[in-house]
């Protein structure tokens, strides 16, 4: 759509666009729509590597793949890529790392760069640099099985041979898969980068932050926003103006024609069985949903007493381990996920977040108005199992942890 509107138009993603639990099959769908968004260039994150050597390699379009082979720079437009797509309907992404390695135990491809470092898009007048990084600490907590086959420079190191000037004006960004705290120290120690789009730490900013002439960017996880920079810059590509936005991605913006048929084809192969189902227990749809503060009005002691349980601080343990996003965990931790007028993201639904009464008193529509006639539904060990499964909650024991809620 900005596409129609603006004729300079570059689209960048800075990472961890696949899921943070590994699903190689979920995985393969959203690599074909990051192909049909045609971004100009993407960095990837920590969770692209999630699913191994092999997955990874296989799907993003490596340095030696390039028209010019063992290159570190690119440019935009004028370079060959295989399409390495089942229907050869999109070119792959191009890929921009310039601080990810072979690891030197490789004997084949010892120190070796994984990705081009940076890639060039020209105007009339000056030159965009576009350069890829990922910090470390991005990976301080990955399992050392799966990063076993690559390394990471430092970016200081890296940053300081990308970012130097070549010839000629030149406008820096820089696709930083690295966490606010790091894009900042990056933008103090090398002022001459132009703008940092950040990733990893999800950071969602409403004003881009200027360190020097620097701006930072960033938008929170899970395609929930798209932001949009503006920039109108001078013949000598110096900022002479911007502004900036956080475009959310509601029902009412239009459907891409291309996007809608692959999560079609998602959801056939999901629901025909050709992709395994993760167990996601709903929120029944035959129940009302209401927040704990609806039931204050009349079972103000029994509030009290579940605000110290568990439930009402389930939400803090996703939050803890970054998995607000992840259906398989919002299940259980909020309040009527799955049900129409249930959870769905805590800008939205923020009385909802945790595991309030209706999650276990099942509720049926009229309750609120006849209380006495129309009672909540008893609590049952069927009901808890729905989350306290033997995967979930393998020592569960309802005799036992029912006397820890019972009120």
């Amino acid at each position: 759509m900005v596409r129609e509107e603006v004729e300079n138009v570059l689209a960048f993603d800075t990472g961890d666009f696949l899921p943070a639990i590994p699903d190689s099959e979920r995985a393969e769908y959203i690599i074909r729509a990051m192909k049909s968004v045609q971004y100009d260039a993407i960095t990837v994150g920590d969770q692209e590597l999630l699913l191994g050597e092999s997955f990874f390699l296989n799907h993003f379009p490596r340095l030696e793949q390039y028209i010019q082979p063992n290159l570190p720079i690119i440019i935009l437009g004028k370079y060959l890529l295989p399409t390495n797509d089942e229907n050869g309907n999109f070119p792959a992404n191009v890929v921009l790392n310039g601080n990810m390695l072979f690891k030197e135990s490789d004997s084949v491809r010892r120190g070796e760069m994984i990705f081009p470092s940076t890639a060039i898009a020209n105007t009339a007048s000056f030159a965009v640099r576009i350069c890829g990084v990922i910090a470390p600490e991005a990976l301080l907590f990955f399992p050392m099985d799966i990063r076993g086959w690559f390394e990471i420079k430092p970016w200081r190191e890296a940053l300081a041979e990308m970012t130097i000037q070549v010839e000629g004006n030149e406008f820096i960004v820089l696709l930083s898969h690295s966490g606010l705290s790091v894009d900042r120290e990056i933008a103090e120690a090398f002022p001459q980068i132009d703008v940092i789009i950040g990733g990893h730490s999800q950071s969602k900013l409403e004003e881009p932050l200027i360190i020097g002439k620097t701006l930072i960017i960033q938008t929170p996880g899970s395609g929930r926003f798209v932001g949009r920079l503006d920039l109108k810059l001078t013949n000598n590509a110096d900022l002479e103006n911007y502004q900036y936005s956080l475009v959310p991605m509601t029902p009412e913006l239009p459907s891409d024609t291309n996007i809608t048929r692959i999560i079609e084809d998602y959801e056939h192969a999901f629901f025909t069985d050709k992709i395994p189902r993760p167990h996601i227990p709903v929120y029944p749809d035959s129940f009302e949903v209401a927040s704990a503060e609806v039931c204050r009005r009349c079972h103000e002691w029994q509030y009290q007493q579940w605000q110290e349980t568990p439930h009402a601080h389930a939400f803090e343990i996703i939050v803890e381990r970054r998995k607000i996003y992840n259906p398989g965990c919002l299940s259980c931790h909020t309040t009527g996920f799955g049900h129409d007028s249930g959870y769905v993201c805590q800008d939205d639904t923020p009385q909802l977040i945790n595991v309030s009464c209706i999650e276990c008193h099942y509720s049926l529509p009229g309750h609120r108005a006849n209380p006495h006639i129309i009672k909540p539904i008893p609590i049952s060990k069927e009901t808890c199992v729905r989350c306290h499964n033997n995967r979930n909650s393998p020592d569960f024991n309802y005799e036992k942890y029912i006397l820890e809620v019972l009120h």
